[in-house]
Formats: C-alpha cells, sequence, structure tokens
C-alpha cells in the first residue's frame, strides 16, 4: 500500500482529474496529517475535480468529518470541516443532514472570539440543499447571533439568504427590530442593508415594510439604505417611491446618492425614470457628476435632452 508520501507526491504529479479525485480521497482517508489533509482537500475543491464526486464517496469524507467532530482541537476554526462539508453538500444526500445539523452547533473561541462562523455558514447552505424547513429553522436560530462575524457577517448573511429562499421572512424582521441598530453600530450595516433588502419581497406586509424601511433610512448609513433603495426600485415597489424619494433626496452621503441614481436610470421604468428627472432637477451641483452618469443611461428622450440642457446652464 502506498505511504502517505506517496499518494501525496501521485497526488501531485496527476493531470486527469479523475485521478485526482481518486488519490486525494486516498490520501484523505490514509492520513490525519494536517498538511496532506489540506492537500487533498484543496485537489477535491478544484473545479474540474469536484464533478468526480458521487455518492460512492461519502464515507470517507463522513468518515474524516466524523474524526474532527470528536477532536475538534485538531481543527480550532473548523477549517478542514468546513470544507468536508462543502464537499458533502455538492454530492446532495440527505443522509448527511446529521453532520449539517451538528456543524450549525460549533463554536471556537480563541479566547473570547469565535472562529468558526463559516463552519456555520456552510453547513446551513448544506442543510438548505437538502431540507429546507429544516434548513429555516435553523436559520432562524442562527440570524442575528452574538458570534456574527465581523469580518463577513456569517453565519446571519447565509441566514437571511436561506430565509429569503422560502419566503420566510417574520424572523428577518424581528432582526431588525431588536438588533439592527446594534448590528450597525458594530460595523454590520451590509448585513443589515441585506435585511432590508429581502424584506420588501412579496412575502411581507407592504405597509408593514414601509414603517420598519423608514426607520432605517432615518440613519441615513449609506450601506444599509442601499438595500431599501434596491427593494424598492428592483421590486417596484410604488406604494414606497415617496420614501425611496425622501431617502435620495436628504442623503448626506455621496456614495448612496450615486446608487440610488444609477439603479433608478437602469430600472427602464417610466415612473422611476421620471423620478429619477425630478431628483437630478433638485441635484446639489456637488454631486452633479452623478446626474450626469445617470443620465446617460436611461434611453434618448426629450425629457432627457431637457434635464441634460438644464445640467449645462447651471
Amino acid at each position: 500500500m502506498p505511504s502517505q508520501a506517496d499518494l501525496r507526491r501521485q497526488l501531485r504529479a496527476a493531470t486527469d482529474p479523475a485521478d485526482q479525485c481518486r488519490l486525494a480521497l486516498d490520501l484523505l482517508a490514509a492520513t490525519r496529517s494536517r498538511e496532506h489533509v489540506d492537500s487533498a482537500l484543496n485537489a477535491l475543491k478544484r473545479e474540474s475535480v469536484i464533478v468526480w464526486l458521487d455518492h460512492s464517496h461519502r464515507p470517507a469524507l463522513r468518515d474524516k468529518a466524523l474524526y474532527y467532530f470528536e477532536h475538534d482541537d485538531r481543527d480550532r476554526g473548523g477549517l478542514v470541516r468546513e470544507s468536508i462539508i462543502r464537499l458533502l453538500a455538492h454530492i446532495g444526500h440527505p443522509a448527511d443532514t446529521d453532520l449539517y445539523i451538528r456543524a450549525t452547533g460549533i463554536y471556537h473561541r480563541h479566547p473570547t472570539t469565535d472562529t468558526a462562523q463559516n463552519l456555520r455558514a456552510a453547513a446551513l447552505e448544506a442543510l438548505n440543499g437538502v431540507d429546507g424547513s429544516l434548513a429555516c429553522a435553523y436559520a432562524a436560530h442562527l440570524l442575528g447571533e452574538p458570534d456574527t462575524s465581523d469580518i463577513n457577517s456569517e453565519p446571519s448573511f447565509t441566514a437571511i439568504n436561506v430565509l429569503a429562499q422560502w419566503g420566510r421572512l417574520l424572523p428577518v424582521a424581528v432582526f431588525l427590530r431588536l438588533a439592527g441598530r446594534q448590528f450597525i453600530s458594530k460595523g454590520l450595516g451590509e448585513l443589515v442593508g441585506r435585511a432590508l433588502e429581502v424584506l420588501g419581497g412579496d412575502d411581507f406586509p407592504r405597509a408593514l415594510y414601509g414603517e420598519i424601511a423608514a426607520e432605517f433610512a432615518a440613519l441615513d448609513v449609506p450601506v444599509v439604505c442601499m438595500g431599501i433603495v434596491s427593494a424598492i426600485v428592483e421590486g417596484r415597489i410604488t406604494d414606497h417611491y415617496g420614501l425611496l424619494r425622501d431617502l435620495l433626496h436628504r442623503t448626506k452621503h455621496g456614495e448612496l446618492h450615486r446608487y440610488g441614481l444609477i439603479l433608478l436610470a437602469g430600472s427602464r421604468d417610466d415612473t422611476l425614470i421620471t423620478l429619477l428627472y425630478d431628483l437630478i432637477r433638485e441635484c446639489p451641483d456637488r454631486w452633479r457628476s452623478h446626474c450626469r452618469e445617470a443620465v446617460a443611461l436611461t434611453p434618448e428622450s426629450a425629457d432627457r435632452d431637457r434635464v441634460l440642457a438644464e445640467l449645462d446652464n447651471r
């Protein structure tokens, strides 16, 4: 039987993706060396290799995942288990649900800061691939957790996407009401913006969305308000065009103003284009470049020509 070193050399030398898949799985099963484990997993994650994984490869992946669940001191950041969970998710067998559920509850604090957020996010995504209803339950549990990463907002960001996919938006609204401002103060405004974006869908009452959106629009935080702008423009939420206009008219942030104007210009919607032109007529001179950029994206028309002439005559 080849040694671990021989398997790794063979893996490095292999050029056929099917051979790489076989050798990587053999190496993964044979070793507990972190260096060799990483080599095997990196090979399996390649786009040309992962397509060769099928149900017959689950036992090897499960065995290695279970080993690290039982010896998590050898995978403190959860990176090995995250990689294996993603490989199993690619195979997509419901019999691996137990591993996904187990992984959603893994935390590693060093000494107080958690480092396993991406593992929980990967597990939630994998669970969603085999049981959407169960995934929504765990998404509601993970959304807004205190250990949410301050780097990529995981696993809360994935939780929002899972809930939005299945139209289960009540937990998203509760998150915004109870923790939205707190997360903004922690520098996680992008997460709050994403929550506001998905909440504007058809599965949530429009009137209630208007109340929640207005509360956050008043804060004038660009990454937060961009979610509101996206929801209203892309969802054509006509009831809240007034809120959209006020938000873009009052903002003190150029990046938010430009974002809103560009989105309106790209809508190809007559009502939204009219709203865009109204905003441009009221636009401060310091943001005239935003206006020109947006108008250039709109269809040719007499109104467009008039707006351009007005900008030239300022």
